[in-house]
């Protein structure tokens, strides 16, 4: 595995390993198919935030439900970042590895635009059709 490992089943001396990281096995370049999980994310929090909204629950209830499934979406894509990042076994591995910071911001930017969209969409789109009415 590397240079000076010992693994056996009373001794584990891991010195380097070298390998890739799950998610850091992405070369480098432009992949426009890359898109397409960052509209999983959207899609997966549209649907988690209207079912949260469709609920018959008063607002402040309603708004801790979205706290928490954002709160538990951003630590848990941290959290699976962290362990796929490499840092776990040895730190030769951080600089390959993904950014479980970055992830995490990425995960509540997606779902804070989401958010803002399901509440902004509706009032222009009802804005935009009594003025409609209004004109002669």
């Amino acid at each position: 595995m590397g240079n000076a490992t010992d693994i056996t089943p009373f001794i584990f001396n891991l010195r380097e390993i070298p390998a890739i990281p799950a998610l850091a096995a992405l070369p480098a370049g432009e992949y426009p198919w890359i898109v397409t999980l960052s509209l999983m994310l959207v899609v997966y929090s549209v649907v988690n935030l209207n079912k949260v909204n469709k609920l018959q629950i008063d607002k402040k209830s309603k708004q801790q439900l979205v706290l928490r499934f954002l709160l538990f979406s951003v630590l848990g894509s941290a959290l699976l970042a962290f362990v796929s990042s490499g840092s776990l076994i040895s730190d030769n591995m951080n600089p390959v590895g993904v950014n479980p910071i970055r992830i995490s911001a990425i995960v509540f930017a997606h779902i804070t635009i989401a958010y803002l969209l399901m509440l902004l969409l509706p009032k222009l789109f009802k804005k935009k059709s009594n003025q409609s009415r209004l004109e002669p």
